[in-house]
């Protein structure tokens, strides 16, 4: 009974199309709680099929064991899961702010919330992965930036002006490479006096 639990467990675990260590995201989650309810059951199932007190009560402590180790290489495979399904989930969330910024370039309210909603992914972000302040400082930066050029770039193709003017408006918290091709691409659709002008932060 107990070899036929190890098999059962490999194919629970490592079956290449079904194992559950092969599941990812969401699905491992999901599929957690139905992995070790058939494990559970297969291990009922074995005990029924011994007629034998001894037999019953080696098995017994045998699965006991092996039920302790195959929920913990469950839960550690979901709870790993579970951390890349939020940063999945987190950066598409980022991702949708940045093109919302350029649909929305023109409205500042719009505008103001993808830059909220971007900085709350990437608090959460620093909260959920224990950054430290440097980390987090840093990335809050680029992904505000990117926020930033997102809406200047659509800007810059529908009204310079505009597009000048979020420039200068969030200029602080542009990151320098971004301002360098801003400023490359503001010179070239913007009027001469935007050429003649420095916009970098000394």
């Amino acid at each position: 009974a107990d070899v036929k639990m190890g098999e059962t467990e490999q194919a629970l675990l490592f079956d290449p199309q079904t194992g559950f260590l092969n599941l990812q995201g969401e699905e491992a989650l999901t599929q957690a709680p139905a992995v070790l309810d058939a494990y559970t059951q297969a291990q009922d199932r074995a005990m029924a099929s011994l007629t034998d007190d001894d037999q019953r009560r080696m098995f017994g402590g045998l699965a006991d064991r092996r039920l302790a180790t195959f929920t913990t290489q469950v839960e550690r495979h979901a709870a790993a899961e579970r951390q890349r399904w939020y940063d999945t989930a987190s950066e598409r969330r980022i991702a949708l702010m940045q093109a919302d910024a350029g649909l929305y370039w023109n409205d500042d309210a719009l505008l103001r919330r993808a830059l909220g909603t971007a900085r709350g992914e990437v608090g959460e972000q620093a909260a959920r992965k224990r950054w430290d302040a440097a980390l987090t400082e840093t990335t809050m930066r680029r992904q505000t930036s990117r926020v930033l050029v997102s809406a200047i770039e659509a800007a810059v193709e529908r009204s310079p002006e505009r597009a000048q003017s979020l420039r200068t408006r969030y200029g602080q918290h542009i990151e320098e490479n971004d301002s360098a091709a801003l400023d490359a691409l503001l010179t070239k659709r913007a009027p001469a006096p935007w050429a003649n002008r420095c916009w970098r932060v000394c």
